[in-house]
């Protein structure tokens, strides 16, 4: 097994360790008992995977499940699976829980999915942009809307072995501010070698950092939040491109968007504007990922979609 396989494995099982505590937060004991009685009778709704199904049925003709974690023990079954799992029992067996319907559909724009318990204690937020040669972030006040820090470290992989890309985790890791949360952006599926290396990047870092800074957490540290929430509120891509987002910051910062009112230090504004447009444009990145967190995963606002 590779150092990545071994570096994304140890990452995952943090965040299988933790998926009681989510399951808590977010489904009652009733609710639990209900998906539970479903699975064990093979009464689940036909909705769902067939593959998965005839793989869950299989598993408790031999052994009857006391927990819903225990599915988790079924290959090709994750957290993520899980999840819809009982999102569609609830949803096929009782239609009245618009508002826990709701607060689901919120939760699933970031993985692992964030607890309403656990929101209260993210008050400094840490967002991470990998860019083509920039890693940049910021740390954000979500109290008091304040910009604490904005900064980037230029990295020149184009190509290398693992452990080029540990060692250069390794030199940039120290320099990004602690945080509550750490969000970075969910992995694409990686077209060609920037996108490979930005993937790889991602992996190595979460792993890292949740590593380093996360061993006394009850909860994982680090957040993937998916794209479509920035692309829903900053109109980040047309079509399958990306478009800049300097424009949307330099809104931000003249205080023309009401509803991104964040305190900026005159260093940092200056720090902006006198970067390449390079690298302001990796800087507006990680800035607005994490007014996008802010804003939809920890103060609930909407996301308006069109659909045809």
């Amino acid at each position: 097994m590779s150092m990545l396989s071994v570096l994304v494995r140890k990452f995952d099982l943090k965040c299988f360790s933790t998926c009681q505590k989510f399951l808590q937060r977010i489904y009652s004991s009733q609710e639990k008992e209900l998906i539970l009685n479903k699975i064990n009778e093979k009464d689940l709704p036909k909705s769902l995977n067939p593959n998965q199904l005839t793989k869950i049925y299989q598993y408790v003709e031999k052994k009857k499940l006391t927990t819903l974690e225990d599915l988790l023990n079924i290959n090709g079954i994750g957290p993520k699976v899980l999840r819809k799992i009982c999102d569609t029992v609830l949803d096929t067996e009782n239609g009245t829980k618009e508002v826990v319907k709701d607060k689901r559909k919120v939760l699933n724009f970031v993985t692992p999915p964030i607890g309403e318990n656990q929101k209260k204690d993210l008050i400094d937020i840490t967002a991470i942009h990998i860019g083509a040669d920039h890693i940049s972030w910021v740390l954000i006040n979500s109290l008091n809307k304040s910009l604490l820090e904005w900064d980037f470290k230029e990295y020149m992989l184009d190509k290398g072995s693992i452990y080029d890309f540990l060692s250069m985790i390794e030199r940039i890791v120290p320099h990004i501010p602690h945080g509550h949360i750490y969000v970075l952006e969910e992995m694409g599926s990686g077209r060609n070698h920037i996108d490979y290396n930005r993937n790889l990047i991602t992996a190595i870092l979460s792993s890292y950092i949740q590593g380093s800074r996360g061993e006394k957490k009850e909860f994982p540290i680090v957040a993937f939040l998916k794209p479509v929430v920035k692309n829903n509120l900053y109109k980040a891509t047309i079509g399958s491109e990306r478009v800049s987002l300097q424009n949307q910051v330099v809104s931000i910062i003249e205080e023309k968007s009401s509803a991104d009112c964040l305190n900026f230090p005159q260093e940092l504004k200056t720090k902006f504007f006198s970067s390449k447009p390079s690298t302001r444009e990796d800087m507006a990145q990680a800035l607005l990922s994490a007014t996008s967190f802010i804003n939809v995963i920890l103060n609930g606002r909407t996301l308006n979609f069109v659909r045809p």
